[in-house]
């Protein structure tokens, strides 16, 4: 088969799979029958089990988009995400990567507007799960750092560590995925939430931060020194923020791996 033959062939396969790509693709089907079944017949079961792979994939990162659409629904998101952004990795746990994002832009993420950030909760609660997890700092040598100097100090932290901010209670949402759907009665509008992933051994924690703690937590995360993070709150009209608990959650936690001065 020369290289013309074979790219012709590939975009003929490419179209039976995924159709939205049959526009660009050679008529006619370049297998022979086998048994009696033709070739378009045969591709069909490949394009019918790409489909069904890319949903399970789905459900299975998005537990909770899928328990809050239902499955009719979730099947229909799902085959439309998949024809917007094809799989191009060998894992599939990948192929949801974008669905935050497609969801912003789709009715649905504009009929529930939580949906788009119970997606990035969901897609960070299984990076979290797939983090590496460094040694943490020990607690004495942070708390060995001279007063005078915690100001210009920076901190590392754990490769795991995901915050989402959100104006819906999405946290709340997503533990809600575990009941009966009949049974949820949740108020959404005017709750915004801002939640803390971490892993704990072999668990994914999801808890609520203040949005002080956040507006911290993201100052730091992103380079800034102590000092500069605390300018950030006083900025903000946060006045006697608890600091200090914050810390000593985070420390506890095994958050924070490594200081510099």
């Amino acid at each position: 088969m020369s290289e013309s033959d074979l790219r012709q062939f590939q975009r003929w396969v490419k179209s039976r799979v995924r159709p939205a790509a049959a526009a660009a693709a050679p008529t006619g089907s370049p297998l022979n029958p086998q048994g009696g079944v033709p070739g378009e017949e045969r591709m069909a079961v490949y394009a019918e089990g790409y489909q069904v792979r890319i949903r399970e994939a789905l459900a299975e990162r998005f537990e909770a988009v899928r328990f809050v659409l239902g499955e009719e629904t979730f099947r229909r998101l799902s085959a439309g995400y998949a024809a917007a952004h094809p799989s191009r990795d060998y894992n599939l746990s990948l192929a949801g990567r974008h669905l935050p994002n497609f969801l912003r832009s789709d009715p649905l993420g504009r009929e529930l507007p939580f949906l788009p950030d119970l997606a990035d909760l969901e897609w960070e609660v299984a990076e979290v799960f797939h983090a590496e997890w460094l040694p943490p700092l020990p607690p004495e040598r942070f708390a060995g750092i001279p007063p005078e100097r915690l100001e210009q100090v920076r901190l590392s932290f754990q490769p795991g560590l995901r915050t989402v901010r959100s104006d819906w209670p999405v946290l709340e949402i997503w533990k809600s995925r575990k009941q009966e759907r009949s049974t949820v009665k949740l108020q959404v509008a005017g709750r915004p939430q801002s939640v803390l992933i971490r892993r704990e051994e072999m668990k994914v924690r999801c808890e609520l931060l203040a949005p002080a703690a956040l507006r911290l937590l993201e100052a730091l995360r992103s380079g800034r020194t102590v000092g500069e993070g605390l300018e950030r709150l006083e900025a903000a009209g946060e006045s006697d923020p608890p600091v200090g608990d914050w810390f000593s959650a985070w420390m506890g936690a095994g958050l924070i791996v490594s200081f510099e001065t």
